[in-house]
């Protein structure tokens, strides 16, 4: 069962499903589709765990892959008595039924963006994907795709140039070899009649049909179908960042609570950085937390680090940091490691600018009297409900985006407001004249980056 934190973010309709099935009304037919993979599978859990017990799934439940799928083996199978007198359920997962004959440049972004995470199920869709286009595999073993031409290949695949897709569609090619993979019979001009006829007619009782998938046509008849007989639930990403994390709050919570876990305002933001508040790694990222850190309560931003690991990103925060608590030692080595993983000088120097230019505008914020209550000993939590609100309110005021300091992250701005007492107005104006000429330096001079750098951050943290 859902808890009421979870079902607060949930789709209404699935609400109702869930409702539903709790009260022992179960459809015919589900079909389960949208581009937010971790919620759909937390759907269909619930549901196979209100449809069929445990216990009866190894007899009664029958998978199967989208790639695999064929209509006349599948009917045959919705019909047949299960073995031993239960429910029985037939799941297709990433069906291709609903697949529309022209893609659509999201279409092939996301089979390019899953290229890296999933090679398998992105080379199922791209097979697919080149198959409702009227090609064959065959057509693009042993480079065959370079003869066909740029123009059609980006009609199907958003590209201009064939070079465009030296970098992924190769890669796809061998997947689909090496695993040799087939398109689905009715990829290959198996109509769907057959299941429709069977649907508009009814199911044998207490046969049910589960089909996932992640984008459709909702032109085709058997959606049709399915949503005026079945139950359609959609599943789409959350939109803005505070959405993004209250609905993994939500997920999160109830695992959270049981382990009697929390998380710092710090490893959230850190969390953020990592996994861009996706629903799916973010989830992943959690659980190895709750593990990780044992008994403890608390999870904190070194945690996060530890568990999912450091990129350049980073990095550049912790060299922001450093400079921010004039931690010379820190900024230097850090620094370093940049240069070490391939880090662009200029790039170096705008986090740099970035952050000093952060400090002068919390000097103005202490200024003025927008702070009201502000006090440096302030913690967190009063902080964001006394006076972050006013700063929210100047915000959207002013319609600032990220790069002006009331325009970010909550515990950043609370961070910096923090750390500017370590730092006069007069001397951070003169760190941004020095940074002007470093950049000058950098860019017309053969001095050392590296040198110049590490002259600056010398006099910024003396």
């Amino acid at each position: 069962m859902a808890t009421k934190s979870v079902q607060r973010f949930l789709d209404k309709s699935l609400e109702g499903v869930l409702e539903e099935l709790r009260q022992g009304h179960a459809a015919s037919c589900y079909l389960l589709y949208g581009e937010e993979e971790y919620l759909l599978n937390y759907a269909l859990d619930r549901i196979l765990e209100a449809l069929l017990p445990s216990a009866d799934r190894d007899l009664n439940l029958f998978t199967v892959e989208g790639d695999k799928e064929d209509i006349a083996l599948l009917c045959e199978t919705l019909i047949t008595a299960p073995l031993f007198p239960s429910k029985k359920v037939v799941l297709v997962r990433n069906t291709r039924l609903f697949q529309p004959r022209q893609t659509t440049a999201r279409q092939a972004v996301r089979i390019r963006e899953q290229t890296a995470k999933d090679p398998l199920e992105a080379a199922r869709s791209f097979l697919a994907l080149i198959t409702a286009a009227g090609w064959s595999i065959e057509d693009f073993k042993d480079e065959g795709w370079k003869r066909i031409p740029a123009e059609d290949l980006g009609r199907v695949f958003g590209g201009n140039t064939q070079k465009e897709y030296e970098g992924w569609l190769p890669g796809l090619v061998d997947v689909c070899i090496t695993h040799k993979l087939a398109p689905g019979k009715t990829e290959a001009g198996v109509g769907t009649e057959m299941l429709e006829k069977l649907l508009k007619e009814g199911l044998p009782e207490h046969h049910h049909l589960i089909l996932t998938a992640e984008t459709i046509d909702r032109r085709k008849s058997l959606f049709k179908i399915i949503h005026a007989s079945g139950r359609v639930v959609e599943f789409m990403p959350a939109k803005g960042t505070e959405r993004q994390k209250q609905v993994i709050m939500a997920m999160a919570g109830p695992m959270m609570a049981d382990r009697k876990k929390i998380i710092s305002p710090a490893a959230w933001l850190a969390l953020e950085r990592k996994t861009g508040l996706e629903l799916r790694p973010a989830m992943a990222a959690i659980e190895k937390l709750i593990a990780y850190t044992g008994d403890r309560q608390s999870i904190e931003a070194n945690d996060i680090d530890e568990v999912v690991g450091k990129t350049k990103e980073d990095r550049l925060f912790d060299l922001t940091a450093a400079i921010a608590s004039k931690d010379l030692e820190a900024s230097l080595r850090t620094m370093r490691d940049l240069f070490g993983q391939g880090e662009q000088a200029l790039l170096i120097l705008a986090m740099i600018g970035r952050e000093i230019r952060f400090l002068l505008h919390a000097h103005i914020l202490h200024r003025t009297k927008i702070l009201g209550k502000w006090r440096a000993n302030m913690d967190f939590g009063t902080f964001q409900n006394t006076v972050y609100p006013k700063i929210r309110e100047l915000a959207d005021a002013a319609g600032n985006g990220t790069s002006s300091l009331i325009g970010q992250h909550p515990f950043v701005i609370f961070q910096v407001l923090k750390d500017a007492k370590a730092f006069g107005f007069e001397s951070l104006v003169g760190h941004l004249d020095r940074l002007v000429e470093v950049d000058l330096a950098i860019k017309t001079t053969a001095q050392d980056p590296v040198i110049l750098l590490e002259q600056f951050l010398i006099r910024v943290c003396s």
